[in-house]
């Protein structure tokens, strides 16, 4: 198993964690539009996973429509724009992400091992 396989198993599993670690704040987001997002995450994150970009991307675009105030979300979109090579649209999402639930160490992790990745790819 290479690296970036191992790194989604891990996303993944993960991933899971954060969804029941994460808090809901309140908003104008209906319980729908929130159940909707996660869905969408989780099918956005798989196709990922299996290389399938375009419908990755339209999971997890739809994922932001449904729910923009989602750590998740936006972790998730920072993954794919990670993986698209995207590294300030990666940043951004994680910015975005730690900015909504800055007790999430897991999404700190990610981010800071996607800057680290990013330094070392510059030289």
């Amino acid at each position: 198993m290479n690296i970036n396989n191992f790194r989604l198993v891990i996303v993944f599993a993960a991933f899971f964690v954060v969804m029941i670690l994460s808090g809901c704040g309140g908003s104008s987001i209906t319980k729908n539009d929130r159940k909707a997002a996660q869905i969408n995450v989780q099918l956005g994150l798989s196709y990922l996973k299996q290389n399938n970009i375009e419908l990755a991307k339209t999971k997890l675009r739809r994922a932001l429509d449904d729910d923009p105030e989602s750590s998740n979300v936006h972790w998730a979109n920072a993954l794919l724009h990670e993986k698209l090579g995207d590294i300030d649209q990666a940043e951004s999402h994680y910015q975005k992400a730690i900015d909504i639930n800055p007790r999430d160490s897991y999404i700190f992790a990610t981010a800071f091992s996607a800057a680290s990745s990013a330094a070392v790819s510059i030289f």
